[in-house]
């Protein structure tokens, strides 16, 4: 399977150096990687198809200065440039584009830049689609997630990092640099991937990019690609909605049991005032408490079902928005399955009587 690797970090970390590294070695990385897992494989499986897509070499530094002076210069750059990455990876997949509508005429500029970064261009069905940027926001980054889920490929994310003063040398010695103001702001807005907390960045790493790319040294790098194009972006969004799903009814669950309990509170404060004897008090506090637990098993296991529009504002909205409506739901449940029980328990000879 084919995967996108979106390279981010700080600007002199290294991510256009370690792109070029997998380029020329990827046989050779791919193989160690085959090795360290004692599989066998010929070498053509052994062989991935490289394909770049860098920032600064698709996008001048005049260009990016041109830019910089609005906002909407970066918007409108970035939109043209997803829009041709995204009809050169499906090109070189075999497969078709749902992007709907032409390209614009900067895309396909950036298109042909594309084409020639990436002179031998192949069909290949498991392909590495390497995206180099600063990648400094996690919006920039998911609109590369939301591509690769769009064509069913996998997705993964390498944030190299490196101390300050490496990154501000390697600028200043590279043919043209970057303000090294702009360096250290950047340090403060760098947002890592977090996948506890977004899950759609589950295929993640951050590399210490200090000291020069070797073989053996990547092997953790090459796992990520595979295991992340073993498991397309569409998958792992799948696997999101389940989880949140199961989230969202434990949630239910959670919140109608705090509403249960403060039902039984209210009710063994009345059966106090209202049951003569200790007996007959003991046995309906344990009915009642019965009939909480009954309620709550069936939530959990769906027998009782509650309004599809309730859940559905729950989980967009939150407790705080249905909570009267979860109230009045849940205590015509249970006074429901009270009188069912007193009539039991009536119907038993145990006598129980209440005072009107």
């Amino acid at each position: 399977m084919s995967c996108i690797v979106v390279i981010g970090g700080l600007i002199g970390s290294g991510k256009t150096t370690l792109i070029d590294f997998f380029y020329d070695n990827d046989s050779e990385l791919f193989e160690k990687n085959k090795e360290s897992n004692n599989q066998k494989a010929d070498k053509e499986s052994k062989k991935k198809k490289i394909y770049k897509i860098v920032f600064d070499e698709l996008c001048s530094l005049e260009e990016q200065e041109e830019m910089m002076k609005t906002l909407k210069g970066w918007r409108n750059f970035r939109s043209d440039l997803l829009m041709a990455a995204e009809y050169f990876i499906n090109a070189a997949c075999g497969t078709e584009c749902l992007m709907k509508g032409p390209l614009t005429k900067r895309s396909q500029k950036l298109l042909a830049k594309i084409e020639r970064l990436n002179d031998s261009f192949i069909l290949v069905t498991d392909g590495i689609f390497f995206v180099e940027d600063n990648f400094y926001y996690r919006s920039m980054r998911y609109e590369w997630f939301q591509m690769a889920r769009r064509m069913n490929i996998g997705f993964c994310e390498i944030f190299l990092q490196c101390p300050l003063t490496t990154a501000i040398h390697r600028n200043n010695i590279r043919g043209y640099s970057i303000p090294e103001q702009k360096i250290r702001m950047m340090v403060s807005t760098l947002e890592y991937p977090n996948p506890r907390q977004y899950k759609w960045e589950k295929y993640s790493l951050v590399f210490e990019s200090s000291s020069e790319f070797k073989c053996c040294e990547l092997i953790d790098m090459v796992k990520l690609i595979e295991e992340a194009a073993k498991n397309p972006a569409e998958k792992m969004l799948n696997e999101e909605k389940l989880e949140a799903q199961k989230l969202c009814s434990m949630s239910v669950v959670h919140q109608a049991d705090k509403i249960l309990r403060k039902i039984i509170g209210k009710q063994i404060v009345y059966l106090k005032e209202n049951i003569f004897t200790t007996e007959d008090f003991e046995s309906l506090v344990e009915l009642t408490i019965s009939i909480r637990q009954d309620i709550i098993n069936g939530i959990r296991s769906r027998l009782i079902h509650l309004p599809e529009q309730l859940l559905s504002n729950f989980k967009t909205f939150g407790i705080e928005k249905v909570q009267k409506e979860f109230e009045e739901i849940l205590n015509e449940i249970f006074e429901n399955a009270w009188q069912e029980k007193r009539v039991d328990l009536l119907t038993s000879g145990k006598g129980i009587v209440e005072t009107q």
